[in-house]
């Protein structure tokens, strides 16, 4: 069990090797130590992904991270993050007594990167959504998903792979 808090919108999660940013919209962990554990695996990880390292994401959490936790070491293992309670659990044992708390559950998927897609109400309409702990906001791919959305504004974000971007943002539910 690994301590677990919600920071200015992101997961982050205490480590052995340190407090770490949970992605799961990354496929690969990086960062400023040569190595994370999580579970019973520990794996070797680089500084940086496509330019993108830990000064950049000290940006978006505002606080001392060591590295980003992506699904290269989340898919390997059960996982289940208990906001409410604080924890992170990994391992075969991460989903006992689980008992109607609001949690997320990660389960391995042969060791290949998914992203964590489910089923979803947007603006009263079912659609397919993909979990990203790492953004601050969803994105939409279908447009009129959100055609009778409020619109909220501009916000700018950054993708290792897109870089930096504006878009327009709105108020769905």
């Amino acid at each position: 069990m690994y301590p677990l808090t919600l920071i200015a919108g992101h997961l982050l999660v205490d480590l052995p090797e340190g407090r770490v940013m949970i992605d799961t919209g990354c496929p690969y962990s990086f960062g400023e130590v040569p190595r994370l554990t999580v579970g019973a695996r520990v794996k070797d990880i680089p500084s940086a992904l496509s330019g993108f390292n830990m000064a950049h994401v000290r940006k978006l959490v505002h606080g001392p991270v060591v590295a980003l936790l992506g699904m290269d070491l989340l898919d390997a293992q059960p996982v289940l993050f208990d906001v409410p309670a604080g924890v992170m659990r990994v391992g075969a044992l991460a989903l006992d007594d689980v008992h109607g708390s609001p949690w997320l559950r990660l389960s391995p998927r042969s060791g290949a990167w998914h992203p964590l897609e489910f089923d979803a109400l947007v603006q009263g309409r079912r659609a397919a959504v993909l979990l990203d702990t790492g953004a601050q906001v969803g994105y939409a791919y279908v447009a009129a998903l959100l055609a009778d959305a409020p619109a909220a504004g501009r916000f700018d974000d950054y993708n290792p792979h897109h870089g930096q971007f504006s878009t327009e943002t709105c108020a769905a539910r």
